[in-house]
């Protein structure tokens, strides 16, 4: 439904600024409260925002590169001649929404 709403506003122009995609969403949720309105702005400039800087495959590239990365550090310790000593990792990752938790967990 919003995107053919979306779809819908451009045709024949483009939407040249924020304001202009912000007023064809609010037309794909015309019955709904100012809060409702105002989470599904949110979330499609969200949305947009993700698939621009590629958020997912950037989380994606980093999650897969991870053993690599520790497996480095512990070669690494071992070749300064500190392999003896205990080179446990962690590895802490903070999330912003469900599409970053999913890949995380």
């Amino acid at each position: 439904m919003l995107a053919s709403k979306i779809i819908e506003a451009r045709a024949g122009t483009i939407l040249g600024c924020a304001a202009d995609f912000r007023e064809a969403i609010k037309t794909a949720f015309p019955q709904s409260g100012t809060l409702e309105r105002s989470k599904a702005i949110r979330r499609a400039f969200q949305a947009i925002r993700i698939a621009v800087n590629q958020e997912v495959l950037n989380l994606q590239t980093f999650l897969d590169s991870c053993p690599d990365l520790f497996m480095d550090t512990k070669l690494s310790r071992a070749k300064a001649g500190k392999a003896d000593e205990e080179s446990n990792s962690l590895l802490i990752i903070i999330t912003f929404h469900s599409l970053e938790e999913r890949l995380v967990s």
